[in-house]
């Protein structure tokens, strides 16, 4: 997509969300792009209450130091075990 496809980016985003399996891998990668780190973290929680346990080593790991700009950090590495 070039810049400006707002309307083409728009209907994309509509499918992703409501795409129950895998929906929380691409909203995360979405978000982290876009530079939203909370929503991309509040993503990743549901991907690890959807028992999706590969997202830490697809997602959550590559991107850490981008994670731990969000005050909700904390929170996700609890629901992890691993605060």
């Amino acid at each position: 997509m070039t810049a400006g496809e707002t309307e083409e980016a728009e209907a994309l985003l509509v499918k992703l969300q409501a795409d129950s399996d895998g929906a929380s891998i691409g909203l995360t990668c979405f978000y982290l792009v876009r530079g939203e780190i909370d929503k991309a973290v509040e993503c990743a929680a549901r991907g690890l209450d959807e028992r999706f346990f590969a997202f830490m080593t697809i997602i959550v790991r590559p991107y850490e130091t981008l994670f731990l700009k969000s005050s909700a950090w904390p929170i996700l590495l609890r629901k992890m075990n691993l605060s």
